[in-house]
């Protein structure tokens, strides 16, 4: 077992090695023979990501930076009047939401594990005369902090329910950034037009992101956020980093396989071992555990422990060479609570003391034994000292 146990895998994954072709480097806009050349590898990547997300084609694929542009890209470009999304999203669409002046936002209710659920009644559409309503529901795919899954039937039924709401068709943006690799995806068969994607978080290189869009009459809707030249069918200038899409799209291919219910089941076992650990205290009130128990990401776990800080609990797990993060790894370093833990109704003796324990087809049962008995370990002196807690 190596010294440091890496578990934080829904932060980021290590990327996998991939040979490459040491000529893609050039400009591929660039007219010249290597120009040339790496806007062919370019173009190979854009099919290779379309074919491995089940999508129609290659056009409906564009390059951004990250999953968090790719997501502003379709929150911001867009003269949405109406946006449908929850309060368990993550910050790239929250914060958005959050200082949106001109939109009508409205936010689904979820239950305590964290699904979206069709709201009893909506509040009457803000129409302007003579104005067809515009009309986006964004909404994260798979939660980053407590790994509920929003199934495929849920997000159909939300979109209907909204669309005889509006009396239009409405646009569906799906943040995506944690299921390649954890989940089947066939985007055609999908209620999503957009899908933001994100290559650092499937074993691909940092600087990549990825944004599916159904068709070209749903692109036509995009406006670029920057000023520049016409790259990505001028949704997205900027020159394209074509060695690390071309790394991105060989491992999409990979982790999307045939072999994915194979390392799905890997990822699960070394969920369960990890789980099993934590039960007893779950039991005795000192552990609650978060997200939906059965609709969740395979190479997720999270929980909250009672009484704890988390950044408290988190240095102490490092300082058994565990690498784990709070409830999510941008708010690892705040203090305040979650808004996702809160969105679920996590009670306050326990919302401050959340960690999430994340595995990947690189890790091994061996460091998951491992981890299971370290937080075994920290949980029962930490189960002394509540016990001996004075009563407030």
């Amino acid at each position: 077992m190596a010294d440091i146990v890496y578990a934080d895998n829904s932060a980021t994954t290590k990327p996998l090695n991939v040979t490459l072709d040491p000529n893609c480097w050039a400009n591929p806009s660039s007219a010249h023979s290597l120009g040339r050349v790496s806007k062919a590898y370019l173009e190979e990547a854009r099919a290779r990501i379309a074919r491995a997300l089940g999508a129609e084609c290659k056009d409906t694929i564009f390059f951004t930076a990250s999953g968090t542009e790719s997501s502003n890209l379709v929150l911001r470009s867009c003269m949405w009047d109406v946006i449908v999304s929850s309060a368990l999203e993550h910050d790239a669409t929250r914060k958005y939401l959050l200082g949106a002046q001109q939109q009508q936002i409205i936010l689904l209710p979820n239950d305590e594990h964290g699904k979206v659920q069709l709201p009893k009644t909506l509040p009457p559409p803000r129409r302007a005369a003579g104005h067809t309503l515009r009309v986006l529901v964004s909404l994260i795919w798979a939660n980053n902090e407590i790994g509920t899954i929003q199934d495929t039937k849920t997000l159909t039924a939300i979109r209907q329910c909204v669309e005889k709401w509006a009396g239009v068709p409405c646009f569906v943006h799906l943040d995506g950034v944690q299921t390649p690799g954890h989940m089947p995806i066939s985007l055609r068969n999908g209620p999503a037009d957009f899908v933001s994607l994100s290559a650092h978080k499937f074993h691909g290189p940092r600087g990549v992101g990825i944004l599916y869009s159904r068709d070209r009459a749903t692109t036509l809707s995009l406006q670029p956020l920057m000023h520049g030249g016409g790259q990505e069918h001028g949704v997205r200038p900027g020159t394209e980093s074509v060695e690390h899409i071309v790394h991105a799209a060989h491992v999409l291919e990979f982790v999307q396989d045939g072999g994915l219910p194979a390392r799905c089941a890997h990822m699960q076992r070394l969920r369960d071992i990890v789980h099993e650990g934590l039960l007893p205290f779950c039991r005795q009130g000192v552990v609650l555990l978060t997200g939906h128990p059965r609709d969740r990401l395979c190479h997720h776990l999270s929980f909250c422990v009672r009484h704890a800080q988390r950044k408290a609990l988190l240095d102490l797990i490092d300082q058994n060479r565990i690498c784990v993060s709070g409830s999510s790894a941008c708010s690892t370093v705040q203090a305040m609570a979650s808004h996702v833990l809160t969105a679920i109704g996590v009670p306050t003796e326990f919302i401050h003391g959340s960690v999430r324990v994340s595995f990947s087809i690189l890790t091994t049962e061996q460091e998951m034994f491992h981890v299971r008995d370290t937080l075994v370990r920290i949980l029962k002196e930490h189960q002394k000292k509540i016990a001996v807690r004075p009563t407030q």
